[in-house]
């Protein structure tokens, strides 16, 4: 890293920054100084062109190379075991993986994982440390961050104009939820975060009556808590009384009824669409849409093994894989065909997911995450 030139200073300084070992805004450069500075406990100077590591973009996945081959105090007892040295837990912290050992018959050795584990704690306090010792790093991070976040201002939309001409007489949305609405009906996804209480179910049936009104969307269907599906019903309703729903919970959504349920949100023409979390949890995809995204991950993957075959040469065990993959997705589109039998979500034509409490499917592979 130069230190030449004038450098403009970032508007997010690194005192404002929490760097940890494997984002992908982190140059795999400083990553391989860090390995250096590992194994070595100075600055990665007169051998900065030799590469420790290696990074590949479509798996996310880091590898720290010939692990075995140094051998030191320092990444073999001061940060490190004798028998899984600093460089494997390292490696294991850029991945997010979780450090469990075992012993020669294969049975889980709490007392080798405990002290791996405080090992991996001693190793991120010194990276923390170690981040922002040079001038030169420092400024590269900043940069980096900044062009990665940085741009990312919250935007300002005004909802002041709008106006709801079917909305109860009774009912008026304050000036942030108006605000809310235009942001809904500006871009294609968006966020309601704010606090319990704040009328955020007032803001989605808003925009998505607006949004039927202006043409944007025509079919709406929201997404909610099963405990909670009457009280929205009962709220869709005090807002906008003329309203025509279709309302969406476990009884009425049994095995033998789900056809003609699914039958009734194609064909029909609802001004909102409520359905339960379970109900809509069993709404099946087509094969083919599933299998459209299993072929692009495929085909992702693909380039991440030609990847791996030439830096690493493995072409044996990569080919393996790779005929696993295309049998298992082979095996998916089958199963998928079997179950998909009927109506599927992707001919229900919903335009627009409202989900309420989104929090629930943040980690969840769950179709509307």
């Amino acid at each position: 890293m130069s230190g030449a030139g004038k450098r403009v200073p970032h508007e997010i300084t690194f005192k404002d920054i929490e760097v940890f070992p494997g984002v992908p805004w982190l140059s795999d450069d400083i990553i391989n100084d860090f390995v250096y500075y590992l194994i070595y406990g100075t600055e990665n100077t007169s051998d900065s062109d030799n590469k420790y590591i290696s990074y590949e973009p479509v798996t996310g996945y880091w590898y720290i190379k010939d692990k075995r081959m140094y051998r030191n105090n320092r990444i073999n007892y001061t940060y490190g075991l004798p028998d899984y040295n600093a460089l494997f837990i390292f490696e294991a912290m850029l991945n997010l993986r979780e450090i469990k050992l075992f012993d020669i018959f294969r049975k889980y050795d709490e007392k080798r994982t405990i002290a791996a584990r405080e090992k991996y704690d001693v190793i991120l306090g010194l990276f923390k440390e170690w981040i922002w010792q040079s001038d030169d790093r420092k400024w590269e991070i900043e940069e980096a961050y900044n062009k990665a976040f940085g741009k990312f201002k919250a935007g300002k939309y005004d909802g002041s104009s709008l106006k709801f001409p079917e909305m109860s007489k009774d009912i008026a949305l304050y000036p942030y939820q108006k605000d809310a609405v235009q942001r809904i009906l500006t871009e294609k996804n968006t966020l309601l975060a704010f606090d319990v209480g704040s009328g955020k179910t007032y803001i989605m049936i808003a925009a998505a009556m607006k949004l039927r009104e202006t043409g944007i969307s025509r079919k709406n269907m929201f997404v909610v808590p099963n405990n909670i599906v009457g009280q929205w019903e009962l709220i869709f309703k005090r807002m906008y009384p003329e309203s025509r729903l279709l309302t969406i919970d476990p009884k009425s959504f049994k095995p033998e009824m789900r056809q003609k349920v699914l039958k009734q949100i194609q064909e029909a023409d609802y001004d909102g669409i409520i359905i339960a979390y379970s109900c809509f949890e069993m709404i099946p995809l087509s094969g083919e849409a599933v299998m459209a995204q299993i072929n692009k991950k495929l085909d992702e993957l693909k380039g991440a093994v030609c990847n791996l075959r030439y830096q690493y040469g493995t072409q044996s065990a990569i080919d393996r894989e790779s005929a696993y993959l295309k049998k298992l997705a082979a095996e998916m589109l089958a199963g998928l065909h079997c179950k998909a039998e009927g109506i599927t979500f992707d001919e229900l034509e919903i335009n627009s997911l409202f989900v309420d409490e989104a929090h629930n499917f943040k980690n969840s592979a769950k179709r509307c995450a």
